[in-house]
């Protein structure tokens, strides 16, 4: 159902999508726009930047999404309002049909050597094996080494030595990447590079909970983060004192919260069947709050 997560896609009008996740309903994959097609009048639009892929200009439109308003970011898709998609579990969000990709990518290693040099200065750095990562976004497309160097990694074990080193990293100023005043929780400064993880489960991984979902209704958390689990994966997973999950699609959660933070935040009830456990979701077309009691993080 859908494609997995952080697996990009091609659609037939020309826009260029990432798969968030791997809940799906079935026969489309959810996720978000991040290029379409270059037109005039988004030049104006702030944090848009046209760039060249496969000779053809096109706009990023995903910085509008993260550091504008979600209105702003559809307001960018009225030519493509047709994959605007909402429903009680995602809230408004963009969807692919399986019918409208002419072509998917996954993360790959088939990249330049300057990003293999950075792929291997980053594992070296993380103390965890190239084999265990790929390069994911962008380049998958516009064939550039920006500053920003996304990287996929697989597997458990692999991305809780990645956290790990993060954290040992950024205690060090030259490793630091500062983002709303603070020092970021899931990026690190590489030289001139700013790497950012994609922690991906792999097939030996079994997923912290039931893919199988019902929607109960909106409900305000408040809690103790009781153990920080699947924090840096997709959506975040957070134990919470009273047994509960508190899983989150917003990507500025990844990593935000630790083990004993007091949690205040407006979520949505949800419950497994399988199980019958009960749960709390923050969904990935919800604004962006700060899920802390104190609001530590404005952003």
């Amino acid at each position: 159902m859908g494609y997995s997560d952080q697996t990009m896609l091609e659609t037939e009008d020309g826009c260029i999508f990432t798969s968030i996740g791997n809940m799906h309903p079935v026969g489309i994959s959810l996720g978000l726009i991040v290029y379409i097609p270059w037109e005039e009048e988004l030049q104006t639009v702030p944090h848009i930047k046209r760039t060249a892929i496969k000779e053809r200009s096109y706009a990023k439109i995903t910085p509008v999404w993260h550091f504008t308003s979600r209105r702003a970011y559809f307001d960018c898709l009225k030519k493509y309002a047709h994959y605007i998609y909402e429903d009680p579990l995602f809230g408004k969000v963009t969807a692919i049909p399986d019918r409208a990709v002419m072509q998917s990518y996954l993360p790959q290693w088939d990249i330049s050597l300057e990003l293999e040099k950075i792929l291997e200065e980053a594992c070296f750095c993380l103390e965890i094996p190239k084999e265990a990562t790929r390069i994911t976004g962008s380049p998958l497309f516009t064939q550039k080494n920006g500053n920003d160097v996304d990287i996929a990694i697989y597997g458990r074990k692999h991305v809780q030595k990645a956290v790990e080193r993060i954290r040992e990293l950024t205690k060090i100023p030259q490793y630091q990447f500062i983002r709303y005043g603070r020092i970021h929780q899931k990026l690190f400064c590489l030289g001139k590079h700013v790497i950012d993880i994609f922690p991906l489960y792999s097939q030996e991984d079994m997923p912290p909970f039931p893919q199988k979902v019902e929607y109960q209704g909106q409900v305000l958390v408040q809690g103790e983060v009781a153990e920080e689990f699947d924090a840096a994966f997709t959506p975040s997973t957070y134990l919470l004192h009273d047994g509960k999950l508190l899983l989150s699609y917003q990507i500025g959660h990844k990593l935000l919260l630790r083990k004993g933070d007091k949690v205040e935040v407006n979520a949505h009830k949800i419950c497994f069947p399988e199980t019958k456990q009960e749960a709390f979701l923050i969904r990935l077309g919800d604004p962006w709050e700060d899920p802390t009691l104190e609001k530590r993080f404005p952003k």
